[in-house]
């Protein structure tokens, strides 16, 4: 994260542009490791034969859900 102090040049708005901008990064990268979790648990359900439905809390697009 972040850090810095007035008496360094950098105003108190760069710091927190630089935070969010950070917690974006991190938040990004957790995004993809879940994702490729739940992909490797699909793939492992699908060749060890189970075909059960399991619950998804990955966002759908609009047009799935009204499908």
């Amino acid at each position: 994260m972040l850090l810095a102090s007035d008496h360094q040049g950098s105003g108190a708005s760069e710091t927190r542009a630089g935070s969010v901008a950070e917690r974006e990064r991190i938040a990004a990268a957790v995004e993809r490791w879940l994702l490729a979790e739940l992909e490797m648990d699909r793939a492992a359900s699908a060749a060890a034969g189970d075909n059960s439905v399991t619950l998804s809390y990955v966002r759908a697009p609009p047009e799935r859900i009204a499908a």
